[in-house]
C-alpha cells in the first residue's frame, strides 16, 4: 500500500460510519467501473472464431464423443 493511500485510510477513520461507507462505496464503484471498461475493451480487441460443428464433420464426431462420455464408442452423424 502507497503512503498516499495510507495517509488517505487514515484520514477516512476519524469520520463518522456513514461517511466511511458512502466514500468506500464510491471507491468500490470506481474499482469495478474500471474493471468492468477493462473487460469491454479487451473484447473488442479481441478476434472471434467461429465453428460450427455441422461444417466439421471431424469436429462434430470429437465434440459429440466429449459430450456423451463416450469418447468414440458411438457413432453421431450431423444434421444435414
Amino acid at each position: 500500500m502507497t503512503k498516499l493511500l495510507q495517509e488517505a485510510i487514515a484520514e477516512l477513520k476519524k469520520l463518522p460510519i456513514e461517511q466511511q461507507n458512502a466514500i468506500a462505496s464510491r471507491i468500490l464503484a470506481e474499482l469495478k467501473n474500471d474493471a468492468n471498461e477493462t473487460l469491454v475493451n479487451t473484447l473488442a480487441s479481441t478476434e472471434a472464431v467461429i465453428w460450427s460443428p455441422q461444417t466439421d464433420d471431424k469436429g462434430f464426431q470429437a465434440l459429440s464423443d466429449l459430450l456423451s462420455g463416450d469418447f468414440g464408442a458411438r457413432q453421431m452423424t450431423p444434421i444435414s
